[in-house]
């Protein structure tokens, strides 16, 4: 639930859900969360960008109402726009357009999934660094969870984000990325469930 006075931003159409869909524009929208109101320049700097590139991505997200330009300020003889978000967070719209939603959501998790690839094949080209050896951890979990236990994972995955912002404003120690994705399975579960039954269940034996 959004605290006290908090603004939300509803990302409910295609083109918002494109906007975001973008490991560029998602290092902006981190940035602008984590700092506040800054120019393309600067944040091209945090995200390591080229001004061009990152002018460009910008815009993506002003056209889908996700940033707004909140000023100009003078810069020597120019002026220099200054960009924020509106809101103080995000939530995804489910119900005014199940299909947008499920399209954009299935859209993000393929695109950050092969985001965390790339990303992770990088890190392993510098070969199996200490770090790598101490805190590298992939796991797939699956279980019926009671609804104590389904928020308990949710507060878990929130205070993961929390330790991400806090840390990304102080600029110290390793970079780290942590990919995650939590959502009840219901029929597909099921579905898996029983299609592996099927393909691992002994062969009938016939009488000798």
């Amino acid at each position: 639930m959004p605290k006290n006075n908090e603004k939300i931003c509803i990302i409910r159409t295609a083109e918002q859900f494109d906007a975001i869909c973008s490991p560029v524009r998602a290092a902006i929208l981190e940035m602008l969360l984590a700092f506040g109101p800054m120019p393309a320049r600067e944040i091209a700097l945090k995200i390591g960008r080229p001004v061009s590139l990152t002018h460009h991505h910008v815009g993506i997200l002003i056209d889908a109402g996700i940033v707004v330009e909140k000023e100009k300020v003078k810069r020597g003889r120019h002026l220099e726009r200054i960009f924020e978000l509106p809101c103080d967070d995000f939530r995804f719209d489910f119900g005014s357009s199940p299909k947008v939603a499920a399209k954009g959501m299935l859209r993000l998790v393929k695109t950050f999934g092969r985001f965390a690839e790339r990303m992770f094949g990088r890190s392993l080209q510098r070969g199996l660094t200490p770090l790598m050896k101490e805190f590298a951890t992939f796991r797939c979990e699956t279980a019926h969870l009671s609804r104590d236990s389904t928020l308990q994972v949710r507060g878990h995955l929130q205070a993961i984000r929390k330790i991400f912002e806090r840390e990304r404003v102080s600029l110290g120690g390793d970079r780290f990325q942590v990919f995650w994705s939590f959502y009840p399975l219901g029929v597909a579960g099921e579905s898996v469930s029983v299609a592996k039954a099927i393909r691992t269940r002994p062969k009938h034996q016939g009488a000798g």
